[in-house]
């Protein structure tokens, strides 16, 4: 399991999403990756739709009940992509196959590196910001860097 979020506001206490890093290989699928949904009754499998090598590395809920997705892709020799992805609160059920909205690539002009932390806060006036975070993994010295990025996410 790579990424956890609360699906409600109740947190832990209300249903969780879940999703895997790892593709459905097993059987035979190399375009998704598994996931997991929560309810009163235990846990329910679905499935996580990836792209062109990106993979799910945290997910954190938005202030309307949509969950954003950070991917990261790695291709040696160290050279990283990255992308957040929404998912409709409606969509997020057992069985069901996330197919998300990509809301940014990282391209040229924003920084490349090992980015596996999303988290979503609003403000007192009502507008919604996403950060993402870095991981250097105590790699300074070589590629990897520790970047904190803040995005306004707009209507």
């Amino acid at each position: 399991m790579e990424a956890l979020v609360a699906l409600t506001p109740e947190g832990a206490d209300g249903p969780l999403l879940a999703i895997a890093e790892q593709y459905l290989a097993e059987m035979g699928d190399t375009t998704s990756v598994h996931g997991w949904v929560s309810d009163k009754t235990g846990w329910h499998e679905l499935r996580y739709k990836v792209i062109e090598g990106f993979r799910p590395t945290d997910a954190a809920r938005l202030p309307n009940g949509d969950i954003v997705v950070l991917e990261r892709r790695v291709q040696l020799p160290f050279d990283f992509a990255t992308r957040i992805v929404r998912l409709k609160a409606e969509m997020i059920k057992p069985n069901a196959l996330l197919n998300g909205e990509e809301l940014i690539r990282f391209t040229a002009d924003l920084p490349r590196d090992n980015f596996e932390g999303i988290s979503v806060r609003q403000d007192d006036a009502g507008k919604t910001y996403i950060y993402v975070v870095s991981d250097d993994n105590f790699n300074a010295h070589m590629i990897q860097k520790t970047w904190l990025l803040m995005f306004e996410l707009l209507p």
